[in-house]
């Protein structure tokens, strides 16, 4: 039995308040019921004649299917069996991820009220035309599917502010990418696209999170950079591309960059421009050296330099006054640069697999309590 559970929230959408089974009322009337992860075989309720009801939370609960739900607004419905869309001509919020749903239907008007629609982890194989009618939409994931295309009707969703495509198969995407002005997160990672669309580059208010990593990408246009200058976290790991271009220097919002397994031989020197960083990860890549004005990343915490090819370390660095990590494991490392035992916010410096001498300095850092790996 589903104990009653009297709340004063016109919505469920935050999960913290999904978090305890029961039947949610206003005023002693039900309009929310949550069965996360219940052992149930079937829903234990007559919910199509339940016209208060508009949400329902039915996480992991192994459902094959739905009755109509003529008044739901918003469905959680992750991990299930589901193999079709469920009839709910009212929904708002659907959460569909990891079912078992192959295809779509080619009219989707009866979700003109979509705002956000999360199919994560299905088995679609296409999309149909009619998602271009999903108008209201503002947040859409498809990822991890089984999708080799996009259809063009996509690109008129000028409301979408998220949108994750990755996890497919796609090898290209549509110069209409630019129509997406309101986009603040875009996911193409893990697909097979060799060449960034020259679309994106109309994105000029972009200033969101932006993940093109695991792709076989080997050349980023000047243009990129300079277009999407406002990006705060930029993911381009595992990638071709071997170098970047100077424009680079010119994203000078960027907070977190991740270029481990891209390649890269050199980096370019305006990367010392980006005075916002805070993240800086170049693992594994074949780096023999850095750009001398790295001292110019003042906001930087975090700088991992793992497996590289470094064979020695800019005096530079020991100027980053709030850089608390630092790991240069793993390089050709035969000395480093005093410099670094000033660095006052310093907690963590890794010296392993190197094959340098330890400086006196080093007992400074660990005697203030940090951690020297050597």
């Amino acid at each position: 039995m589903l104990p009653m559970i009297e709340t004063d929230s016109p919505s469920l959408e935050n999960p913290i308040l999904r978090a305890k089974n029961g039947i949610y009322t206003r005023g002693g009337v039900p309009f929310a019921i949550t069965l996360r992860y219940a052992d149930a075989a079937e829903l234990p309720f007559d919910l199509p004649h339940m016209s208060g009801l508009t949400q329902l939370d039915i996480t992991g609960c192994g459902f094959s299917e739905l009755p109509p739900l003529p008044h739901l607004t918003h469905l959680y419905a992750d991990h299930n069996r589901l193999t079709h869309l469920p009839n709910t001509p009212k929904l708002e919020v659907a959460y569909l991820d990891g079912n078992a749903i192959s295809s779509l239907p080619d009219d989707l008007s009866a979700w003109a009220n979509v705002r956000s629609l999360s199919l994560y982890g299905n088995e679609l194989g296409a999309i149909p035309d009619s998602l271009g009618d999903l108008t209201r939409l503002e947040h859409l994931s498809i990822g991890r599917n089984r999708l080799a295309d996009l259809p063009e009707s996509l690109w008129r969703l000028t409301g979408l502010r998220s949108l994750n495509i990755a996890h497919n198969h796609l090898t290209h995407l549509s110069d209409g990418i630019g129509h997406l002005g309101a986009l603040e997160m875009f996911d193409a990672a893990h697909n097979q696209l060799a060449v960034l669309p020259d679309g994106l580059m109309n994105l000029h208010g972009f200033s969101g999170f932006l993940y093109l990593g695991n792709n076989p990408l080997t050349d980023i246009a000047p243009g990129f950079f300079s277009a999407l200058r406002g990006t705060r976290y930029l993911n381009l790991t595992d990638t071709a591309l071997g170098t970047l271009p100077e424009t680079l220097g010119e994203m000078t919002d960027l907070r977190e960059l991740r270029l481990y397994r891209a390649n890269l031989i050199h980096l370019p020197d305006s990367l010392g421009q980006l005075s916002a960083l805070q993240e800086l990860h170049l693992t594994d890549n074949a780096l023999t050296h850095l750009p001398n004005n790295l001292g110019g990343l003042t906001a930087l915490h975090t700088l991992d330099l793992r497996n590289n090819h470094l064979m020695s370390i800019p005096d530079s660095l020991g100027r980053l006054p709030r850089l608390r990590q630092l790991d240069l494991r793993n390089n050709r490392l035969v000395a480093i640069p005093e410099s670094l035992g000033g660095l006052p916010s310093l907690e963590k410096l890794d010296l392993r697999w190197n094959k340098l001498t330890l400086p006196a300095w080093v007992e400074d850092i660990r005697g203030r309590g940090g951690l020297v790996y050597s």
